[in-house]
């Protein structure tokens, strides 16, 4: 019983499902308990973040549907679009540019839409 309680306390398991995007520690490093190992990330449904004039922004809603492009390969089937929906929209207004944040929720078949990559939002 001893031994099995030690090897379930050495075990690693992740929290999600998802993808390894970044290793924190190498083999043989020390590490308590509290300290991270490894960066996770679920990427079945992925975030657009956007600025939008606070002129434009009665044009959005929460929970809005919306089109966004995305350069997911190459040739034919390069461009994409994928309809999510508004997840958030920041009520701030940044004083130096004018502009509002907005991030829109999409779903992500296939992990074809990668963190970091580039989207254009069509709006309505």
């Amino acid at each position: 019983e001893q031994a099995t309680e030690l090897f379930r306390q050495r075990t690693i398991t992740a929290p999600i499902a998802g993808i390894l995007v970044e290793k924190m520690r190498e083999i043989g490093e020390s590490v308590t308990a509290s300290q991270a190992l490894f960066r996770v990330v679920d990427i079945d449904q992925v975030f657009v973040q956007f600025y939008l004039n606070s002129e434009q922004s009665t044009q959005l809603r929460v929970g809005d549907s919306v089109k966004v492009r995305c350069i997911v390969g190459t040739g034919s089937d390069g461009a994409r679009e994928f309809t999510g929906k508004v997840d958030f929209i920041d009520p701030r207004v940044d004083a130096a540019s004018g502009l509002m944040r907005v991030k829109i929720l999409l779903s992500n078949p296939g992990h074809v839409i990668k963190p970091g990559l580039r989207a254009d939002v069509l709006l309505p």
